[in-house]
């Protein structure tokens, strides 16, 4: 399979893959360019047969700082259509992950907040380091996360890996 992603790392072995969002200047954030590599990569593992289970986390500091701040902050006029599309993108990439009939990990190495926090939630199996971060920070932002109604009705919370 290809591993040309602009934004992740990818990396397979016995079975099993490794997607690293790379994008630590950025915190992973999950700007577009973010959203549609994990959706293209997990798209095509989903359709591997030599891949059995994927272990997705983030480079550097962070596992995934959620949306992307400054995106929506840079772009201020966007039409209602257009945002639609990125909630869209958003949804249908929180959706993907539990229906991939593969397991999937998230391996948690630092801040997992908003939207980072929920990509972790819907993962099959969600390791936490003891430098991890989680939160739901929408509503200080004053913004609503559509995405959120698509997280798993059950969490189990176990002690940290170091």
């Amino acid at each position: 399979m290809s591993s040309n992603f602009d934004n992740l790392l990818l990396t397979e072995a016995d079975g099993v893959a490794e997607v690293i969002i790379n994008r630590d200047d950025i915190r992973n954030a999950l700007a577009p360019g973010v959203r549609r590599d994990l959706l293209r990569c997990l798209e095509a593992l989903r359709d591997s047969s030599e891949v059995r289970a994927i272990i997705l986390t983030g480079a550097g500091k962070s596992f995934s700082a959620g949306g992307s701040i400054k995106h929506y902050k840079d772009q201020p006029n966007k039409s209602p259509a257009e945002v639609r599309v990125e909630v869209d993108e958003t949804v249908k990439l929180f959706q993907l992950v539990p229906r991939l009939d593969k397991p999937i990990i998230a391996a948690v190495n630092g801040h997992a907040l908003g939207g980072g926090c929920g990509l972790a939630i819907v993962c099959d199996i969600t390791l936490a380091s003891d430098r991890a971060t989680v939160g739901a920070n929408q509503a200080a932002l004053n913004m609503y996360q559509e995405q959120l109604g698509t997280l798993k009705d059950n969490m189990s919370v176990t002690t940290p890996f170091s």
